[in-house]
């Protein structure tokens, strides 16, 4: 029961903040957005923009299975199992769309400070829950140790330094002697989807939805 406590936990966290940068996206960058899809022999180009502004604006080439991405947002490149094209991604979950993405100049993630120590905190509970403690001096140590791992990745910038600085560094003998499983999860404790791969997606159902309301 504690543990799914603590994963509801979790995932409100993870879906509060999605949701927030969901809405920003359709209701601030694409709220006055546009679609225009063209046709040049096999590629469907689709231009999704402001007409009195190049902010946020993305480029959408559709090739077979592959699509290529470019524009303000940043770029990118999905390759799907089979052909796609703009009304391919109504209902498709982010997280799915994320896995074909083979190439993105912005990252497929972001580090999120809040996140991973929000994750950190549910480990502390748990592990103060199991742990037996020799005396009160040890389970200082371990408190004041946690606590200070926290914070460290609270102030983490990326995945990278979450890893090297501090998991496999720093806090690398406190961690295996708490958690023999870490490896499967303490490295990716941080990984957010960042705004410009939200854009990706939501671009592509907003602008299905008014090619279709149109036609």
């Amino acid at each position: 029961r504690r543990l799914v406590v603590e994963i509801m936990i979790g995932r409100r966290f993870v879906l509060s903040r999605d949701n927030k940068i969901k809405e920003e996206i359709r209701d601030y960058w694409f709220k006055d957005h546009k679609a225009i899809l063209d046709t040049y022999g096999n590629l469907k180009v689709l231009a999704w923009k402001n007409p009195t502004s190049n902010s946020y604006y993305i480029k959408y080439i559709f090739d077979g299975h592959k699509i290529y991405i470019s524009g303000d947002v940043g770029d990118a490149i999905f390759t799907f199992t089979s052909n796609v094209d703009i009304h391919s991604f109504d209902d498709m979950p982010c997280g799915y769309f994320l896995s074909k993405m083979t190439t993105c100049s912005n990252g497929k993630y972001e580090f999120d400070g809040c996140k991973a120590k929000n994750r950190l905190e549910q480990w502390k509970d748990k592990l103060l829950k199991r742990k037996e403690f020799y005396d009160k001096a040890e389970k200082d140590f371990f408190i004041k140790t946690i606590n200070n791992m926290v914070e460290d990745a609270f102030s983490c910038d990326s995945e990278e330094q979450w890893a090297w600085e501090f998991v496999n560094n720093k806090y690398s003998e406190f961690i295996s002697e708490n958690e023999l499983d870490y490896h499967e999860w303490i490295y990716t404790i941080g990984n957010a989807i960042p705004y410009h791969n939200f854009a990706f997606l939501i671009g592509l159902q907003m602008a299905s939805k008014q090619i279709k309301y149109e036609v």
